[in-house]
């Protein structure tokens, strides 16, 4: 194989999905009809490319899915924030709850209280857009606009105030 070969196979998959230029095409048409090696790599793409699209569910074994989902949620509880909040397992039940420790102010003692699953979800969906709109904080001029609205609202409001006041014949 020399070095044309590996450039016209990096470019298969491309061509496949006819994503590649008409010039970039006819190259690859070209070099196609005179090498074999190509075009068996070219075939074995389109083999797996058509067993991906005609695929009706590609099924992920339940020890893979539980692995991951442990590890998706086990990394955001770990998440050191304002926050701490530890999974326990309660002898009295059947369900887990979680243990959750408010430290707003390192010096006052910690408060701790019992939530369910579905509150500590909540709590992560909070930060998740918490850190989502952080961003906007770095906008520049954020803060004024929001001002001028104001300041507009509330002549828009005086105004409106006027106009029917002096309808009224007041």
């Amino acid at each position: 194989m020399d070095y044309y070969c590996i450039g016209v196979q990096e470019q298969l998959s491309a061509y496949i999905d006819k994503k590649v230029s008409n010039i970039e095409k006819t190259l690859i048409n070209n070099h196609l009809k005179t090498c074999p090696d190509c075009r068996y790599v070219l075939n074995q793409l389109k083999l797996v490319d058509w067993n991906l699209r005609n695929e009706d569910e590609i099924e992920i074994p339940a020890i893979e899915l539980e692995m991951l989902r442990k590890s998706t949620i086990d990394a955001e509880m770990s998440t050191p924030e304002k926050n701490s909040i530890t999974k326990t397992n309660t002898n009295q039940s059947n369900r887990t709850t979680h243990t959750f420790n408010g430290n707003k102010n390192k010096n006052k003692k910690q408060n701790t209280m019992q939530k369910t699953t579905f509150a500590t979800v909540y709590e992560i969906q909070q930060r998740n857009i918490r850190k989502a709109t952080m961003f906007t904080e770095f906008i520049p001029g954020l803060n004024k606009s929001g001002q001028l609205v104001q300041y507009t609202g509330k002549k828009i409001k005086d105004s409106i105030f006027s106009r029917i006041s002096k309808s009224i014949g007041g």
